[in-house]
């Protein structure tokens, strides 16, 4: 009994292939010809149900798999056992990606004369900027522990007062969603894996917020809370998508006033970052001048 059990929840892999490929085949079948409710679509919904527990019951082994496979190359290993290493490509891939964001935005702008255009990449500039602060400031070669500590909590309060800034340009993309009735559509399908990502995304910022709280490594934890930001307006834009694509003219629910209540949530949010990074160095400087006074 165990056996058969076990061979039902983890069939062979070439089964798991034609199971995979003809519930995919059967779920477009029965869309595309409008069955929702015929008897065959039940079999196809059962057969697609079947496959994805399956498919899920895989995942760990999966897992397991690649992260042995990863270890075995030296350069993975080595991406994967050193959080520093991690940290830094982060910064560079992020500052890569608000800087051609912010680029391909500003040119959409003139091009088509759009303040929405502008004001997203108004936001993307400033992300951009704060990331090139802080990897400049990592960069510096030839400081002390001192000196280094000192650099890391001014890039830090830096970017504190940036937020104040980012405030704005995320105020402004606010506004013209609720005052201009600006909205952001995609494709259903699209939307649902915009959904999933962002929610990883946040996920990973939330984490990384916590891991990183202390301070220890100014740089790094200024890192980890432009990416929480990020992740915030992200959740808003996200919100508009969905409320436009799977609402169509608002009918089901106040789209306004969801819209408003997260926005000012978010402005909110982006302003008690900032001013907690502002705030929150000045025990770092006095601590840091005392140990400063008692070397000499």
């Amino acid at each position: 009994m165990k056996e058969r059990v076990k061979s039902i929840a983890f069939p062979h892999p070439f089964l798991i292939f034609i199971l995979f490929n003809a519930s995919a085949a059967g779920l477009v079948y029965v869309f595309m010809k409008q069955l929702d409710t015929h008897p065959l679509a039940y079999v196809v919904y059962v057969l697609a149900f079947y496959t994805l527990v399956i498919v899920c019951l895989r995942i760990p082994r999966i897992v397991k798999w690649w992260k042995v496979k990863l270890h075995e190359n030296k350069y993975t290993d080595r991406y994967l056992t050193d959080k520093d290493l991690r940290v830094r490509i982060s910064m560079y891939r992020g500052l890569i990606i608000n800087f051609v964001f912010a680029s391909f935005k500003m040119i959409l702008g003139f091009v088509y004369n759009s303040s929405w255009f502008f004001a997203v990449a108004g936001y993307n500039v400033i992300l951009s900027l704060m990331r090139f602060i802080l990897i400049h400031q990592s960069e510096k070669k030839g400081c002390n522990e001192y000196e280094k500590r000192l650099r890391g909590l001014k890039s830090y309060r830096v970017c504190g007062w940036l937020m104040m800034v980012l405030n704005i340009a995320v105020s402004v993309i606010i506004f013209m969603v609720l005052v201009e009735k600006q909205s952001i559509e995609y494709n259903m399908i699209v939307t649902i894996g915009l959904a999933a990502f962002t929610f990883y995304c946040f996920t990973r910022a939330v984490i990384n917020l916590i891991k990183y709280r202390d301070r220890k490594n100014p740089i790094y934890a200024a890192v980890k809370r432009v990416d929480m930001v990020k992740a915030i307006v992200s959740i808003f834009t996200l919100q508009v998508a969905m409320l436009t694509t799977f609402n169509g003219q608002g009918e089901a629910v106040n789209v306004g006033l969801m819209n408003t209540l997260t926005g000012i949530a978010v402005t909110i949010a982006i302003n008690t970052i900032g001013a907690m990074m502002i705030a929150g160095v000045r025990g770092d400087f006095r601590e840091l001048d005392n140990i400063e006074k008692m070397t000499f």
